[in-house]
């Protein structure tokens, strides 16, 4: 994808979608930046407000609200719209069935409007969710494509980025793995004791 006439379309604008689009603005890594949210109000705001911080970045870059009409000629569309999680919820999985009703509302409108760029999807549990819009779009597996477990992983870098033992880019090559909830939990479990360790050496 060139700059040039490059477009991107981000569905959902809570905080992750928002900090997309404001990582893409700030990187200038396409031509125009088109926000949809079924809250129409909060997709404008976050727009205008971009819209006012390129006045500071010596960008070229425009960033607007839209609709799905916008995917026609996108070249990437990123989904991060899904169910939320309850407070007292412990698995992923319990998103599933209302974010798959979510997915499939956006995926239909995304195809409709005649879409036939890449899909990238962030929306929890993504691997379930990338492989259910791949299957309801049509498209070609090499354009749908997931976060997978990154933010897992840069997650768990920050954990084991002990000072006296490895920095985060160090802890990166160690890091290719997907946790399940216990083993979240036993991890932490185990960071917590490694915390413990050094705060009896005084590290």
């Amino acid at each position: 994808m060139s700059f040039k006439d490059s477009k991107v379309v981000i569905v959902g604008c809570g905080n992750v979608g928002s900090t997309i689009a404001y990582t893409i603005l700030n990187q200038g890594l396409c031509e125009e930046i088109v926000l949809i949210d079924r809250n129409e109000d909060k997709a404008y705001a976050e727009a205008l407000d971009m819209t006012h911080a390129v006045y500071f970045m010596n960008r070229n870059i425009v960033i607007r609200s839209g609709t799905y009409e916008d995917c026609r000629n996108a070249d990437l569309v990123v989904v991060t719209a899904s169910a939320p999680m309850a407070k007292d919820a412990h698995d992923r999985l319990e998103m599933l069935a209302p974010s798959m009703n979510i997915m499939k509302s956006i995926t239909e409108s995304v195809m409709e409007a005649g879409f036939n760029g890449v899909f990238l999807i962030v929306s929890n549990p993504v691997d379930i969710m990338s492989y259910y819009v791949w299957k309801l779009s049509g498209l070609p597996r090499n354009q749908v494509i997931g976060s997978g477990t990154t933010l897992d992983s840069a997650r768990l870098c920050a954990e084991l980025s002990v000072p006296v033992i490895l920095d985060k880019t160090g802890a990166r090559e160690i890091v290719e793995i997907d946790l399940s909830d216990e083993e979240r939990r036993k991890l932490e479990k185990s960071g917590e004791i490694m915390k413990s360790f050094q705060d009896e050496l005084h590290l």
